[in-house]
C-alpha cells in the first residue's frame, strides 16, 4: 500500500470547543455541498454513536459526474482527544473511491489566543498500486486539497457562530 498526504491550515475565531466540535458534530449536509465531481451530501444514517471513538455514520451522496448513481460513504471515528484532535476514516461502502482504498482525515486544533485557534486539517489517501503514485499525487494536490478548502469554508461560519451541534 502507498499513500499521499495533503494538509491545509485555517484560523478560526471561536472557542476551542467550537473549533474542535464543529467539523464532526455539525450538520454534514452543510459541509459537503459538492464540488466538481464530488457530489453533495443528501442524508445521513446509522449515526447513533457518531462522535465517539469507534462511532460511525453513513452518508448518502447525490449522483455526480464521477458516478452514475447515488453513493454511500461511511465515516468512522478512529481517535478523539477532546478539544485537540480527531482522526476519522472514510471509505466507500460499495467499493473503492476512485482508485483509493481509504481516506484518513485528521483535524487538529491549536489554541493561539482565547477564541483564536489554528486548524491543521490533513488527509492521507491510500492506494494499492505504486504505479498510481503520480496520479494520486496530482489528484490530492489539485482536487482533494481544493475540496478540503471548501469543507473548511463551510465549517468556518458554523464554528464561529452559535449554531447548535447535531450530535452530543
Amino acid at each position: 500500500m502507498a499513500s499521499v498526504k495533503v494538509s491545509i491550515q485555517e484560523t478560526l475565531f471561536c472557542s476551542i470547543e467550537r473549533a474542535f466540535k464543529s467539523p464532526m458534530l455539525c450538520d454534514v449536509l452543510k459541509v459537503h455541498t459538492g464540488y466538481l465531481f464530488m457530489p453533495k451530501a443528501l442524508s445521513v444514517a446509522n449515526d447513533q454513536n457518531w462522535g465517539q471513538v469507534g462511532g460511525s455514520k453513513t452518508i448518502l451522496f447525490a449522483k455526480s459526474l464521477a458516478s452514475i448513481a447515488e453513493m454511500y460513504l461511511a465515516d468512522k471515528v478512529i481517535e478523539r482527544i477532546e478539544n485537540k484532535y480527531w482522526k476519522i476514516e472514510v471509505w466507500n461502502t460499495e467499493g473503492k473511491l476512485l482508485f483509493f482504498d481509504k481516506f484518513v482525515g485528521e483535524w487538529e486544533v491549536i489554541p493561539l489566543e482565547p477564541n483564536l485557534n489554528r486548524i491543521n486539517y490533513t488527509y492521507s489517501l491510500t492506494f494499492g498500486a505504486r504505479w498510481l503514485s503520480p496520479f494520486a499525487w496530482l489528484f490530492a494536490q489539485l482536487f482533494w486539497k481544493t475540496y478540503m478548502r471548501n469543507v473548511i469554508r463551510n465549517i468556518k461560519p458554523m464554528a464561529e457562530s452559535n449554531e447548535p451541534f447535531l450530535y452530543p
